[in-house]
């Protein structure tokens, strides 16, 4: 890297990532399909809600602001899986962890305003003030247990921020290590695309909002089959499935965890 005969540094970064764009391409094809396909996923679920979480008068538990701030939520998360999965398969695993981690505020912040009756963090969050995390959400959730949230935070911000262990020191994926940090947020990324379409499937579609799009679309649809969330639903937890046999336990703990109901301290 630092080589007087280098003739650039771009260059360099650019013919090393396309190889080892094709290096893990080939090495993690089922990892790389299955966050692909949940993707594809759930975007496709949530093209029968995008105008109705958008119309005028549509509230969630009285608060007229917190369904569009969770279809905002969802919505700049795509943004962010895309981006975390297209640098780590470039095998630039380190700089994708800042977005891992913004996707996981995202989804605590976005169920802690659904379930909590204390309107100030949901103010903050309306407002575009700056929700600390730690003390505003992480340690005002009681139950289930909340070891698996403080963990993964634990990790994921002393690889994200300016530390010792923070970010990746070569783009030369040369050993096994390096590769298995590669392989580790692929991990993550399969995780939080779990905890989002739990976000999507039980915050964001209320029953009311999934028989008024299946309503609509059967009465006005000229298709014979258009409303499809029925089996995207059955495809996506075949996904979770297979997607499970490379995930750890603790990473099956943050799931479940994430998606059970929770005790919020007031």
């Amino acid at each position: 890297m630092y080589d007087r005969e280098t003739d650039s540094l771009i260059k360099k970064f650019d013919d090393l990532s396309q190889q080892n764009m094709k290096r893990i391409s080939t090495k993690y094809a089922k990892q790389i399909r299955g966050i692909e396909k949940l993707i594809e996923i759930q975007s496709k679920i949530a093209s029968y809600f995008a105008g109705l979480w958008n119309a005028p008068g549509m509230a969630i538990k009285s608060h007229r602001e917190l369904l569009p701030l969770l279809f905002i939520s969802f919505h700049k998360n795509f943004f962010s899986f895309y981006s975390a999965y297209k640098l780590t398969t470039q095998g630039l695993y380190g700089p994708a962890r800042p977005i891992i981690r913004n996707i996981f505020e995202a989804l605590m912040i976005s169920k802690f305003c659904y379930l909590s009756d204390n309107p100030t963090v949901l103010k903050k969050w309306d407002s575009g003030q700056i929700v600390y995390f730690s003390n505003s959400i992480l340690k005002k959730v009681i139950k289930p247990n909340p070891k698996p949230f403080h963990d993964f935070w634990g990790i994921i911000c002393d690889q994200s921020h300016a530390t010792k262990n923070g970010m990746q020191f070569a783009l030369e994926l040369s050993d096994e290590d390096e590769l298995s940090n590669v392989l580790g947020n692929f991990a993550v990324l399969a995780v939080l695309l779990e905890c989002n379409y739990h976000l999507l499937n039980s915050l964001l579609i209320t029953p009311e909002l999934y028989n008024m799009a299946k309503y609509y679309i059967s009465r006005y649809s000229f298709k014979e089959k258009e409303f499809m969330i029925p089996e995207f639903r059955k495809t996506a937890h075949k996904e979770f499935k297979k997607n499970r046999e490379f995930l750890s336990s603790d990473s099956i703990s943050l799931i479940w965890t994430y998606r059970r109901k929770w005790d919020i301290k007031a």
